[in-house]
């Protein structure tokens, strides 16, 4: 009888654990709703949603800067090439025209990364305006 009413005690504990959890259940639900009334979205969903646009937005200012950089850097690249000088020396201007390439490949590399974010960003703010 005694392991009997133990058993029992340790099923009522759990069972008052249970309980307890889907309380917490409840309470996260009802704050879920309250932060977005009407929004078929978890406030959880949202604000991952707004913490990834936030990310994307810091890496498309850091893209633009790159890309500042990089046009400064094919247009230098295309002064020198247009440099009668740099014709003068054969290796010179198998350098500058290796380089311009080079540079002119990196700033489509980074165009394309530029569009791609630039997409995700534009659906993120709709994802986040349809929300709300």
């Amino acid at each position: 009888m005694e392991e009997e009413n133990g058993t029992k005690t340790a099923v009522l504990e759990l069972s008052l654990q249970d309980d307890k959890e889907v309380e917490k259940i409840k309470k996260i639900k009802k704050v879920e709703q309250k932060e977005n009334p009407g929004s078929t979205q978890p406030a959880s969903e949202l604000s991952l949603a707004r913490k990834e646009l936030q990310k994307n937005q810091k890496q498309f200012q850091q893209l633009e800067e790159k890309i500042s950089k990089a046009t400064t850097r094919k247009n230098e690249l295309e002064a020198a090439l247009s440099d009668p000088a740099t014709y003068a020396h054969k290796n010179r201007f198998l350098q500058a025209e290796t380089n311009y390439k080079s540079a002119e490949s990196e700033l489509y590399k980074l165009n394309s990364q530029y569009e791609e974010l630039f997409e995700k960003i534009m659906e993120l703010e709709t994802k986040l305006k349809t929300a709300n």
